[in-house]
């Protein structure tokens, strides 16, 4: 989840770049520029990408877990690392930002879902 939120904030970040550096707000993108804030963040995702695997190579999560981060939020921090580079007008980040906020509940999902407590499938 740290990473994750981290990550997003970080792009949030970048979204605001011009007010930030009219109001001379010190942030990251502002200090460091652009390209340096989409290698954070990118970064982070692909850090993120190795972490989603622990639960479940260590047992915590079951192979549900692993199918719903793998599809509905691996792919998608994927996605928006390519789109960072690729992409970079403020109506993409602006996107870009909301859909991981909806790729949050996917997250929570994986682990509900994952958790071998719960007995939704056999």
């Amino acid at each position: 989840a740290f990473f994750f939120h981290f990550g997003r904030e970080a792009l949030k970040d970048l979204q605001d770049l011009k007010g930030d550096l009219a109001n001379e707000a010190v942030t990251f993108p502002a200090k460091y520029g652009f390209k340096k804030s989409v290698l954070l963040i990118n970064f982070l995702f692909m850090l993120l990408l190795i972490l989603t695997l622990l639960p479940y190579i260590f047992s915590i999560y079951n192979r549900f877990y692993l199918y719903i981060v793998i599809i509905g939020v691996d792919c998608v921090l994927t996605c928006a690392g390519i789109l960072l580079w690729v992409r970079q007008e403020e109506k993409i980040l602006g996107l870009l930002s909301h859909l991981l906020k909806l790729d949050m509940f996917v997250g929570l999902a994986a682990i509900f879902i994952g958790s071998r407590n719960v007995v939704f499938f056999n």
